[in-house]
């Protein structure tokens, strides 16, 4: 699986072959591409995203603008890119928050005017965008939970923690890692022959914060007779 820093790169290097004939155009072909990245929120996940966007912006020499808003809602991802269509970006990369919800947004609107990418989380309809770059989140999912069941294969209840519980990645992740557990059900105990003890998944949000992560960690690192694994995807 690639990591966030190669994702980005690769996010970046896409706008950059989809965008650059267009800047290179005029002007002798002297004026910089703008590109930018705009994530779903300011948690630490998208700094280090931040850092390989850098990286990758002054190996390629083009204007980047990295954008990871504090309060990571639909219409302040849609401000700050109707802002950067306004001043002349000619490409962006989203993660986007609601991309059902949004998805006539980038159609209609961003897709018309600017070359875009999606990246961690995809947009239901493929052709409102150039493409996706990130994780098939399904089958990450049931890798995980491949894992776990080679570890405990008589089950146990297991505990997933993600940033925020509905969002459309850490759904499909915890629908692919629920495959390998078909007998399990949510928040209630369930048996199956395959298993010899009863088999629960339980999703907890930290609600991007880094300090709930941290204290779920510890706590579940300690000895508990009712948690045979505590997940704690990136």
């Amino acid at each position: 699986m690639l990591s966030m820093r190669k994702r980005t790169f690769l996010c970046l290097f896409a706008l950059l072959g989809l965008t650059i004939a267009c800047t290179g155009c005029g002007d002798g072909g002297k004026k910089k591409p703008k590109v930018a990245f705009v994530s779903n929120n300011a948690y630490q996940f998208w700094t280090f995203a931040e850092k390989g966007a850098e990286k990758a912006a002054g190996e390629s020499d083009v204007e980047l603008e990295f954008r990871k808003p504090q309060n990571g809602t639909v219409q302040v991802q849609r401000e700050i890119i109707e802002d950067l269509i306004n001043r002349g970006f000619t490409g962006v990369a989203v993660s986007p928050n609601e991309p059902a919800n949004t998805l006539s947004f980038y159609k209609n609107t961003v897709a018309k005017k600017m070359s875009l990418v999606m990246t961690d989380n995809d947009l239901p309809d493929p052709t409102a965008r150039k493409c996706y770059i990130g994780t098939h989140n399904y089958r990450a999912g049931r890798d995980a939970g491949e894992l776990v069941k080679k570890a405990f294969p008589k089950g146990g209840k297991i505990a997933i923690f993600v940033g925020k519980a509905d969002s459309p990645n850490a759904v499909e992740r915890r629908q692919g890692f629920s495959t390998c557990w078909p007998a399990r059900t949510s928040r209630t105990w369930a048996r199956s022959p395959a298993l010899t003890q009863p088999t629960s998944i339980w999703a907890m949000a930290s609600r991007f914060s880094r300090r709930r992560s941290t204290k779920a960690a510890k706590r579940n690192a300690r000895p508990r007779p009712r948690i045979c694994s505590s997940i704690m995807p990136t």
